[in-house]
C-alpha cells in the first residue's frame, strides 16, 4: 500500500509539470492555419501519430471532468484537444495525396463524427461508456493513417518518429483505462488494456533508447521518462485506504501521464528534425 505522504509528494512534484504540458502541449498548436497548407512527410507522421494520442487523452480528460478531479484544467484540456484534433485532421487530408492515404483519412474522419459530439456533452457514466466503444475505432483509424505515412517515409528515422509518437498515445491510454477503473467501469477488456498498455510502453522505451543511442539530448529525455514512469507506476498500482488517497492517486495518475507526455511530445519533435535534416 502507498501512504497518502508518499502520494501526496508524487502529486507535488508532478503538478507544475501537469501545468506547463497544458500550454506547450494544449494550447500553443491549436490553432488551425487559414488555408490548409501540404505539410512534409516528416511532420504528417508526427501529426498523424498525435492524432493517435488525442484520442485517448480527450476520453481522459471527459473521465476526470466526471470524477469532478482537476475540473478547470480537465476543461481545458478536452477543450484544446478537441480543436487540435480538429486542425491536424484538415492538415492531414492536405498531406493524404495518395489513394490509400485518402482511404484511411475518411476512415478516421468517419471516427472522428461519431465521438466528437459525445465529447461534447456533460460527462456521465453512460457517456464514458459510449467512449469506450467509440474511442478504440477512432485510434485504430489514426493508427493506420499513421502506418501508412510511415511506410511514404522509406527511412529509418521515419520509423522512431511513430515509436516516439505512439510513447504519447500509451502515456494516455494508460492513464484512461485507469480512470475507467476508478468510475467502477469493470471487464477484462478495461484490465487487460491496462496492462497490455503498460507492457507497450515498457517495451517501446527500452527500443528507443538503443534507437536514439547517438543522440544524447534524446537519451537524457527518455531518462527523464523513466524517472517519471515510476511515479506513474506508484500511482497506478496503490492501495486507496480512504477517500483522500483514492483522489490523491487519480491526481497522481493524471499529472505524471501528463509529463510522461510532454516528454514525449519533445523526443517526437527531435526525432522529426532529425529526419529533417
Amino acid at each position: 500500500m502507498v501512504k497518502t505522504s508518499t502520494l501526496g509528494k508524487v502529486c507535488q512534484a508532478s503538478l507544475l509539470a501537469f501545468t506547463l504540458v497544458l500550454s506547450s502541449v494544449s494550447t500553443s498548436a491549436v490553432a488551425a492555419p487559414a488555408a490548409a497548407e501540404t505539410i512534409s512527410i516528416a511532420s504528417a507522421i508526427n501529426k498523424a501519430g498525435r492524432q493517435r494520442m488525442l484520442s485517448q487523452r480527450m476520453v481522459k480528460a471527459y473521465c476526470l471532468i466526471h470524477l469532478k478531479i482537476k475540473t478547470e484544467v480537465s476543461q481545458k484540456i478536452l477543450q484544446d484537444s478537441i480543436a487540435l484534433f480538429d486542425a491536424q485532421l484538415m492538415e492531414l487530408r492536405a498531406a493524404a495525396t495518395k489513394p490509400a492515404l485518402q482511404q484511411a483519412w475518411s476512415a478516421e474522419n468517419a471516427n472522428w463524427a461519431k465521438m466528437r459530439p459525445v465529447l461534447l456533452e456533460t460527462p456521465s457514466d453512460e457517456g464514458a461508456r459510449k467512449l469506450h466503444e467509440l474511442d478504440e475505432p477512432l485510434l485504430a483509424s489514426a493508427h493506420k493513417l499513421t502506418q501508412l505515412f510511415d511506410a511514404e517515409s522509406g527511412q529509418k528515422a521515419g520509423y522512431w518518429i511513430n515509436v516516439a509518437g505512439r510513447q504519447r498515445m500509451l502515456s494516455q491510454r494508460i492513464a484512461k483505462f485507469y480512470m475507467f477503473k476508478k468510475m467502477g467501469m469493470t471487464g477484462p477488456e478495461i484490465d487487460q488494456g491496462l496492462a497490455q498498455a503498460k507492457t507497450e510502453f515498457l517495451t517501446a522505451h527500452e527500443a528507443l533508447i538503443g534507437g536514439a543511442a547517438n543522440n544524447p539530448h534524446i537519451q537524457s529525455e527518455l531518462r527523464l521518462v523513466k524517472n517519471q514512469w515510476n511515479y506513474l507506476n506508484i500511482a497506478l498500482t496503490s492501495d486507496d485506504d480512504n477517500d483522500e488517497e483514492h483522489r490523491g492517486s487519480i491526481e497522481s495518475v493524471a499529472n505524471t501521464s501528463e509529463r510522461i507526455l510532454g516528454i514525449m511530445n519533445e523526443v517526437t519533435e527531435m526525432f522529426e528534425q532529425a529526419y529533417s535534416n
